[in-house]
């Protein structure tokens, strides 16, 4: 289980090995870190000797999900021939898998071969729960040579666990292609969890992650796979919503979401903790309705498609600037315009003191500073975790964030121009009227 003094949780996610440095100068902004298993399998000496010496508690994501994607994308053309992604071959083989036997073959196949038998399947979840509980703790004789003395006799045991283990998972949907006698993805994944909680040890915390799409989020198919998990008894849940994002929610997707989370909250005795493993300010405003943690990364990930693995980056993404009067980034362009209409906007953590002082035009001092932007960032973030944490209820950060909107409506018109097609548009650099939404969707959810 999750624990702290700290609720709702903030949980970064790990991805880059040079932000080792920051993240543990920062120990005191966060809660805890989530690892993606293909980077603790690729990365197999480095990051467990980071989760050691950095001493907060953290989660894996086994990323089985990925399995049930079109493995084209995984696959590329090397000198020796085609062969998958590193980081990718190294996550089938985590889970047990030969990846020389399926480089040929497609993502079906390799779902065929885990359900075919009981046998086959139990292998699967052992594979992909082992490495979680095992990999960082096994590890330890490896990582010796990559710390020092000191941190090594520092290492506390506790360390060596994960905090919560997720046991495989792929995406809930109706629209799933049957593999074998497999109708419905709820049944897929239930023997999944049947399989889980007949092989794991029963100390462990089980967290089965509910991965379903943003369109069926307001259907009834979502109640359909909460009732399906909440039948089994875990202690708590995950939460993905493929492709959901904060900032262009509906009103209904909101009213949806608080009550999803709310569902498999639970109350009283039988509350059980609930984490959303991308999410942002307005995902942390769900800790009214019972959520207790979020996920994101270093001023990115508070949302994710489920296909972004695959992608192919072309370089490093512009830098961004944090806004918590907005509670949303903007590019540095962006940022300035809105810094040089609303001064009264710039932030007055220690970082924007140092870099921007009262100058909107020193915003774009943040291009070269990317270590301070994502602390200016996570500052912020603390901020708004504490201000939620103590608010009274879910109406007062209704009339906060409509208050919010109201006083900042003017920066609608700021404007910006576009190309398309070798035509010029004008539009708004932003429209506060998000603000508004989220807030009629919490006041209906929590009427």
């Amino acid at each position: 289980m999750l624990e702290g003094d700290k609720f709702p949780q903030i949980i970064l996610n790990y991805g880059m090995s040079r932000k080792k440095a920051l993240l543990k100068d920062i120990g005191g902004i966060y809660d805890g870190i989530k690892i993606p298993g293909n980077i603790l399998l690729y990365q197999y000496r480095g990051t467990p000797a980071f989760i050691f010496t950095n001493q907060k508690p953290y989660f894996v994501d086994p990323m089985s999900y990925l399995f049930g994607q079109p493995f084209s994308s995984f696959k590329r053309q090397t000198k020796a021939g085609l062969n998958f992604k590193p980081s990718f071959r190294k996550l089938l083989e985590g889970h047990g898998f030969n990846s020389k036997e399926y480089i040929d073959s497609n993502s079906v196949v390799l779902l065929d071969s885990i359900f075919k038998s009981e046998k086959t399947l139990a292998e699967f979840v052992t594979c992909a729960t082992e490495f979680q509980l095992n990999a960082v703790s096994g590890g330890l004789d490896d990582i010796k040579a990559l710390m020092t003395l000191e941190e090594f006799e520092n290492l506390s045991t506790g360390m060596m666990r994960p905090q919560i283990c997720l046991p495989p998972y792929f995406l809930y949907s109706q629209n799933f292609s049957a593999v074998r006698n497999i109708t419905t993805a709820i049944e897929l994944n239930s023997r999944i969890l049947s399989a889980t909680l007949e092989i794991v040890d029963p100390s462990v915390d089980l967290f089965p992650v509910i991965l379903i799409n943003r369109d069926e989020l307001i259907t009834s198919y979502a109640d359909e796979v909460a009732d399906a998990l909440l039948g089994l008894g875990f202690p708590g849940h995950c939460v993905w919503i493929d492709g959901f994002d904060e900032r262009y929610a509906s009103r209904e997707e909101v009213l949806a979401l608080a009550n999803f989370i709310r569902k498999l909250a639970g109350e009283n005795e039988s509350k059980k903790q609930v984490v959303l493993l991308y999410g942002g300010f307005f995902s942390l405003l769900l800790h009214h309705f019972g959520l207790s943690a979020i996920c994101h990364g270093l001023s990115y990930g508070e949302s994710r498609k489920i296909g972004a693995s695959a992608n192919k980056f072309s370089g490093p993404a512009p830098r961004r600037y944090y806004i918590r009067d907005l509670h949303r980034f903007f590019t540095l362009d962006d940022s300035l315009k809105i810094l040089r209409k609303r001064p009264d906007l710039i932030c007055s953590c220690p970082v924007c003191q140092r870099v921007i002082a009262a100058d909107p035009e020193r915003v774009a001092k943040f291009e070269g500073e990317e270590a301070l932007s994502e602390l200016h960032f996570l500052y912020n973030r603390d901020l708004e975790r504490n201000t939620i944490s103590k608010s009274s209820d879910i109406a007062e950060i209704a009339e906060l964030l409509k208050w919010s909107s109201d006083l900042n409506d003017d920066i609608s018109s700021i404007t910006k121009v576009f190309k398309r097609n070798s035509r010029e548009f004008t539009h708004s650099v932003v429209d506060t009227e998000y603000l508004n939404i989220w807030a009629e969707g919490l006041e209906a959810a929590g009427s």
